[in-house]
């Protein structure tokens, strides 16, 4: 190791500075340039490569160890002179410059050492000029400033107003321009946020409907002219359609509604809307219509009624129990003589009881009995009793005001997006906004793919520079800014700074790396940004639905469907299973049903509702369901709340013909029902698979066997099917308000929504394989980001530990490379040293002679060298002893925390793996609950407390339309509208027709309005249709009454606007049958009837449709073979053993007939016949009987 030390003064004064920058450099050098003159440009020239450097200290001392290596490496080079170099301390302004540049502007003075290979030590003075010092600022310590500190003060002091002024033109200068460039960030930004709202998920023709809003703010004006729209609709309506209704009131009805004296015929008057709708309440029991019964069930309630007012017992009274204790005394048989009788019965037939009118029953015969039971009704059961099935259609008063809710941050990445492709084009000479129009989603996708386009356009070569010292690819040079490539520039100089030490190269080339790792260029931030866009755009990124808090009223009708059970029939063929006389044979059943996936998700979800669901269902009950799904009546959160809301048809504007509307929404269901049910026969199949006797591990059901010896017999499986005779019917009106709810933005869907509403979703959940992402957001989604957290930073501390213990080892390695180094030639130094003293002990010895011995009295030079070398061996061995201990121990720690560091890789690797498919996991239940969000937020708001549901909405005014006179005029009906209907049918009061005048939109400067909580009833929500809430008015409105006026009536409760549709031909026919056999029609009743009939007949529909539904069971019917399979002695043994069997019947004939005649004896013999011996004692005394 070779040291270069020294001091530096001021050549003037010869004080010491401190602090300046001392550099051994070796260079070419080609003419010798003195060392009192040296030159800048000399120095240059020799392309000077750093071998050390040091800082001088106070005293102005520097030392510079240069490595050997580095020496021999240049021992052989031609020219190559070792220079050194005095450069002063780095200032702000050299710190911003290049690293070549900074030394250059650096240099004080430097010198060329004297020779190339130096000892172990050189010295030298070197003398620095004080006109040099000054030009840096530099003074010594030991120096008095006087006027030279005065001169730098000025300098400085010239140099900051120089400076300052620079700044003020430059400021100056770049106003404009500063000006310009706001004005362009600003109009930027206006334009991007104009760009991202143009993005919708709505198809351009929708955007100019009237009841489509972009804005909150546009609501109230939007929803009033829905308003204005809807009752304008009904106007015409009623213009086409009279706007009457009919009801039937008495003197003290009238007195109620504030008439004092009847109207006559012609005349009308006007009543009070409010008086009249609260008296029809009343007398209906609520605001809605009913269906109270049909047209045969009323007859035969009058009639039962009017019979029991009358005294008249019912046939169930007069019958009673038909007893043996009803019966006479006489007529009883005493219990002798039916003895009696039933004895003399086993020899002849006679009567078993004769009647009280005399008559004998006798026994039936075959015969007789096959004749008599087709006509006995048993009692129908659960299976034969008809079902009912209501469906539903919603008919709303004003068109729908919708919204969208858009994703927020997906228009904050387009707005970002936007920003760059300006400043991308500013980059490459643009100063324009472009022009780019963006509507739907492939408006947006073609800017995503010019944007692509753009950015593979302007990609720059990378610098060789770059590529050879930091590996830099083309894509990461490409993704620095402007100024972080600037800084990897100002790193390269620096690592190639000659004056840098060695060890903190290794740290500039670290901070390179995590520079270019950490890009934060336009294309950088451009790929970030079209990667999350594309994602979101992947996903649902617009929910659209009704205004939030918007109000709608219509009336919900009710259709019940009657499904009567008929006869059962076969279906197909589905097995013949022939067996052998004997033949034994297991079978089993197995039934596939075929079901879409989200029928079958929709089930699972009804299913795990509720713990009092079975999973029995009847066929027709499945068949309805799917019959709502197919015909539109779509489905929500619970399925049917309350009363099935959930099967409501798409919604249809108030204003049609109700007649014509109420025959196409049973058509249009009933055509459903049917091919539903040929779906249902499509889908369900039955397979029959038998298995042989032997076979153990088949699941059987069930087994046949042929009890035949002699005959084959082939059983036939069908599938077996039941009729049903469906009809449909209006049962309910129920007027309703339709409230809006507020639907979070698609971004609003994140982990924190889900876990919120984690119980509730893992209620309704439609897909069962989502659970166990609910069960990772409610029980490890926290803890597992702290656990990912732990196991990162014991990663990050054992990666940290490993590395230091890396290059512990490898400096030791060093450092012991070094030592064998000095070792191996501190050996031949001795070796050396040793022969230089073997060879001069003789001239040793010759001078002790000389001189007397007085010469062995000094030390010799040899030996102390020799000693010295000694010396230093036995230390660089003990050193490198110690040292191998060290590394040993070192290698041994490195070999343990590798164990350790891929351990924790493990560990690490594990937990980021589960994580992953964990998140990857909730990613798909939040996408799936975004494609389902009506349906979840359904299941939500009727999850919600009734208590808090009530405050939420309570306040909430709503305008009520009302006719300008809110006044409704009621007159006497005309004899042809009385005739109108079914003949005698018995109402109370005189029939009067109410006329509506359509209901006005609500005055803005004067609105009538109510608070939500005053006319709905907020507790009891019916159901759900998009974000709407429905619920029923607990108070009638004028706006409601007159939507439901074509269905009033006082005798069925509610009518069908479709005539034909009130009763079917058979129920009139029934009901003509039992007038006429009452007799009380009169001769125009029966008249006006019979007409009724036969316009009915004359204009045959459809009232019933008759539906095959498959049972999911099989039919068992048995073919007797024709042909006996025993051979001949096998069947003439038949023949004698029929024989014996004859003989034998007639023994036990004889006995009865035996035993009968002990009984008909004078003196009956009752004792028991089957005693062989009886003994009988006489007289008294003990006696002993001996019993064999």
């Amino acid at each position: 190791m070779t040291t270069v030390k020294g001091c530096v003064k001021v050549k003037e004064t010869g004080d010491p500075m401190d602090g300046l920058v001392v550099a051994v450099f070796f260079g070419k050098m080609g003419v010798t340039t003195p060392m009192n003159k040296p030159t800048s440009a000399g120095f240059w020239k020799a392309d000077p490569q750093s071998l050390g450097s040091s800082i001088t200290d106070l005293n102005g001392a520097f030392e510079v160890q240069i490595n050997p290596d580095a020496l021999e490496k240049i021992k052989g080079s031609q020219n190559v002179r070792m220079l050194l170099a005095v450069m002063a301390p780095a200032t702000a302004q050299t710190a911003k410059a290049t690293t070549s540049e900074s030394l250059r502007a650096r240099l004080l003075h430097w010198v060329e050492l004297p020779k190339l290979r130096p000892g172990q030590t050189e010295a030298c003075v070197i003398r620095v000029l004080e006109k040099q010092l000054d030009g840096f600022g530099l003074v010594s310590r030991n120096r008095k400033p006087k006027d030279n500190i005065k001169r730098i003060a000025e300098r400085r002091i010239q140099a900051e107003h120089d400076s300052e002024e620079l700044r003020l033109r430059i400021r100056e200068g770049l106003a404009p321009l500063r000006s310009k460039r706001i004005n362009l960030r600003r109009k930027t930004a206006d334009a991007a946020r104009l760009f991202a709202s143009q993005f919708n998920a709505v198809p351009k023709k929708a955007l100019t409907h009237a009841n489509f809003i972009l804005s909150r703010d546009q609501a109230e004006a939007a929803q009033q002219d829905a308003v204005r729209d809807g009752l304008l609709t009904m106007a015409q309506g009623a213009e086409r359609i009279a706007s009457i209704g009919a009801v039937y009131l008495d003197d003290n009805d009238l007195s109620s509604i504030g008439v004092a004296v009847a109207p006559v015929v012609g005349r009308a008057v006007q009543v009070d809307g409010e008086q009249l709708c609260r008296l029809l309440s009343e007398r209906r029991g609520g605001t809605e219509l009913v269906r109270v019964h049909g047209l045969l069930e009323a007859y035969k309630a009058a009639s039962e009624a009017a019979d029991r007012l009358d005294g008249q017992t019912t046939e169930e009274e007069e019958t009673g129990d038909s007893t043996d204790e009803a019966l006479p005394v006489e007529e009883r048989l005493e219990a002798s003589e039916a003895a009696r009788q039933r004895v003399l019965g086993q020899i002849k037939d006679m009567p078993l009881a004769t009647g009280s009118d005399g008559r004998e029953f006798q026994p039936l015969t075959r015969e007789e009995l096959n004749a008599l039971l087709p006509t006995v009704q048993l009692r129908a059961g659960p299976a034969d009793t008809p079902a009912f099935h209501d469906f539903y259609s919603l008919q709303i008063a004003f068109p729908h005001v919708w919204t969208e809710a858009f994703d927020g941050e997906l228009r904050e990445e387009i707005e970002e997006l936007y920003k760059l492709y300006v400043e991308i084009n500013e980059e490459y000479g643009s100063v324009e906004l472009p022009e780019v129009e963006l509507g739907e989603r492939d408006d947006l996708l073609r800017f995503l793919a010019q944007l692509r386009k753009l950015d593979s356009e302007t990609d720059e070569p990378v610098p060789e520079w770059a590529e050879q010292n930091f590996n830099c690819t083309l894509g990461e040079w490409n993704s620095l800014s402007e100024a972080q490539k600037l800084e990897l520039l100002e790193l390269f100089y620096e690592y190639h700074d000659p004056t840098l030490h060695p060890g903190l190269r290794e740290a500039v080339m670290h901070k390179a790396l995590d520079l270019i790792s950490a890009a934060a260029g336009y294309k950088t931030r451009l790929a970030r940004l079209l990667g999350q866009v594309a994602i979101r755009i992947n996903e649902p990124y617009a929910f659209h639905h009704f205004v939030p808090d918007t109000v709608n009223f219509g009336i919900l009708l009710t259709y019940r469907q009657n499904w009567l059970p008929g006869p059962y029939q076969v279906g197909d063929l589905v097995a013949t299973i022939p067996l052998a006389p004997g033949e034994k044979r297991k079978y089993t059943t197995k039934e596939n049903v075929k079901r879409t996936r989200s029928q079958t998700e929709l089930e699972k979800a009804l299913a795990s509702k509720s713990t009092e669901a079975t999973t029995t269902r009847r066929a027709e009950a499945e068949i309805t369901e799917k019959a709502m799904m197919r015909s539109n009546f779509q489905m929500t959160a619970e399925g049917t709340f309350r009363f099935g809301i959930g099967e409501i048809s798409s919604g249809t504007q108030f204003g049609i013909d109700q007649s014509q509307e109420s025959s196409r929404i049973k058509r249009d269901f009933r055509e459903a029902v049917l091919k539903a049910s040929q779906e249902y026969r499509h889908d369900r199949s039955l397979e029959v698979r038998t298995t042989d006797e032997v076979t153990t591990e088949a699941t059987t059901s069930g087994e046949l066997i042929n009890p035949n010896n002699e005959l084959t017999v082939t059983y036939l499986l069908y599938e077996l099917e039941r009729q049903y005779r469906i009809s449909e019917r209006i049962h309910r009106v129920t007027p309703v308000i339709l409230v809006a709810q507020k639907i979070p933005n698609p971004n609003e869907i994140t982990e924190s929504w889900l876990l919120s509403h984690e119980w509730i979703l893992r209620r309704v959940i439609l897909d069962d394989t989502l659970r166990p992402a609910l069960d990772y957001l409610s029980e490890a989604f926290a803890g597992e980001e702290v656990s990912v957290q732990v196991r990162k930073a014991v990663w990050e501390k054992q990666v940290a530990l490993v590395s230091d213990l890396e290059g512990k080892v490898k400096g030791l390695k060093e450092a012991r490379d070094v030592l064998r180094g000095r070792l191996i030639e501190a050996e031949e130094e001795i070796s050396r040293l040793e022969s230089v003293e073997e060879a001069s002990k003789a001239s040793r010895i010759l001078r002790g002679i000389f001189t007397f011995g007085l010469s062995e009295l000094a030390p010799s030079p040899g030996e102390a060298a020799l000693a010295d070398a000694t010396s230093m061996q036995e230390s660089l061995e003990k050193r490198l002893e110690y040292l191998e201990e060290y590394l040993t121990e070192s290698q041994e720690r490195l070999s343990s925390g590798q164990e350790a560091l891929n351990e924790a890789t493990n560990a690490y690797t594990r937990v980021i793996e589960t994580q992953t498919n964990r998140r990857v996991a909730i990613d798909q239940l939040r996408v799936h609950v975004k494609e389902n969000i009506l349906y979840y937020m359904q299941a939500i708001w009727d999850h919600e407390p009734p208590d808090q549901r009530f405050f939420r909405l309570y306040h909430i005014m709503v305008d009520l339309p009302e006719s300008s006179t809110r006044t409704v005029n009621l007159r006497r009906a005309s004899e042809a509208e009385i005739e109108m209907g079914i003949p005698s049918i018995s109402h109370a009061g005189k029939k009067y027709i109410l006329e509506y005048d359509p209901p006005e939109p609500p005055d803005p400067d004067n609105p009538n309005q109510k608070r939500l909580v005053e006319i709905a009833d907020l507790d009891h929500p019916l159901g759900y249709k998009g974000n709407y809430i429905m619920f029923s008015l607990k108070e009638c409105l004028y706006l409601t009454n007159f939507m439901m006026r074509e269905f009033f009536d006082d005798y069925f409760g509610v009518r069908d606007p479709d005539v034909a549709a009130n009763f079917s031909i058979e129920e009139l026919l029934a009901y003509t049958e039992a007038l006429i056999r009452e007799g009380s029609l009169t001769e125009d009743q029966r008249a006006a009837l019979q007409a009724i009939v036969m316009t009915k007949l004359k204009h045959p529909r459809r009232d019933s449709e008759l539906v095959v539904v498959p049972t999911g069971e099989l039919y068992m019917e048995a073919l007797l073979g024709e042909h006996a399979l025993l051979e001949e002695y096998k069947l003439n043994h038949r023949f004698f053993d029929m024989a014996k069997a004859r003989a034998e019947w007639r023994e036990v004939e004889i006995e009865n007939l035996r035993r009968a005649f002990r009984l008909l004896k004078e003196e009956p013999d009752l004792d028991d016949p089957d005693i062989d011996e009886n003994i009988v004692v006489k007289g008294a005394g003990d006696i002993t009987v001996d019993t064999p």
